[in-house]
């Protein structure tokens, strides 16, 4: 149980986790600082900009990690604080010809749900936080249980 943590909740459907206290955590400290490592490139650009925060900036972090995952490519912000290049590079260049080349032992089948799983992660860093999906439709979209996905 995370006793620090700022945004106490008993609804897991609105609890938050950026704003989580480092020293209420019983973790080793090489865990620790592994786990909580900020990169501001993980941060939505709502919060990031503005300081606006909702269930909805975890979605955008969601979206990065799944993005990396699917990828093995890392987002790794320069200059810019935000995760704009990476996603631009994601949107670009992971298209079917570039996924059937990373991915050669693939069948169709795979082939398809490494690119569903790019797209769920595109869908995820909208800049507009609306237009993101819930941790719902994501998990209906990764077990199939949505009719299409947006091109």
């Amino acid at each position: 149980m995370l006793l620090g943590h700022s945004k106490l909740t008993t609804n897991c459907d609105n609890l938050l986790f950026l704003r989580l206290k480092v020293n209420c955590i019983l973790i080793s400290p090489i865990i620790l600082l592994k786990i909580l490592m900020i990169c501001s490139g993980y941060i939505a650009p709502e919060y990031l900009y503005r300081g606006e925060i909702s269930t909805k900036s975890d979605i955008y972090s969601l979206g990065l990690l799944i993005m990396e995952t699917t990828t093995g490519e890392k987002n790794c912000p320069g200059k810019e604080p935000s995760a704009v290049q990476f996603i631009k590079n994601v949107r670009e260049n992971w298209k079917e010809q570039r996924i059937a080349s990373e991915y050669p032992l693939l069948d169709v089948d795979g082939l398809q749900q490494v690119k569903k799983c790019i797209e769920i992660g595109l869908e995820c860093v909208e800049i507009d936080r609306l237009k993101r999906p819930s941790i719902e439709t994501i998990l209906d979209k990764l077990n199939g249980r949505c009719a299409s996905i947006r091109n």
